[in-house]
């Protein structure tokens, strides 16, 4: 049986992911170029750490501003707008990646 806590938790990532444009699942080394067309626009992209990985995330085209944020598999916010991280062997990671304008970005994991 779920406890309280993680019956929450399940809830809330499912709401982070629900607002998703789309959610793919990468595992392994990725260039990932996305983009938000408009201001509402959310993207989630997860990523199951298959060994350490460092994870960099930047903006492609000039007027786009984007908010990042990093959750664990069990919703907790790890990070808000870091432009890099350490993805550890075994971990998943989801960005949620949202904007106050509309432009394209990148997410490397190498």
């Amino acid at each position: 049986t779920p406890s309280n806590s993680s019956a929450a938790s399940d809830v809330y990532k499912r709401q982070i992911l629900t607002k998703a444009d789309y959610y793919p699942l990468f595992t392994g080394k990725s260039i990932i170029n996305g983009s938000l067309k408009t201001s509402s626009d959310v993207d989630v992209i997860a990523y199951k750490a298959s060994s350490t990985k460092t994870v960099t995330i930047g903006k492609t085209s000039p007027g786009g501003t984007f908010k990042v944020d990093v959750y664990n598999s069990s919703g907790s916010l790890q990070s808000s707008n870091p432009t890099s991280f350490s993805a550890k062997s075994g971990s998943t990671y989801y960005l949620r990646i949202s904007g106050t304008k509309a432009g394209n970005y990148k997410v490397t994991i190498q």
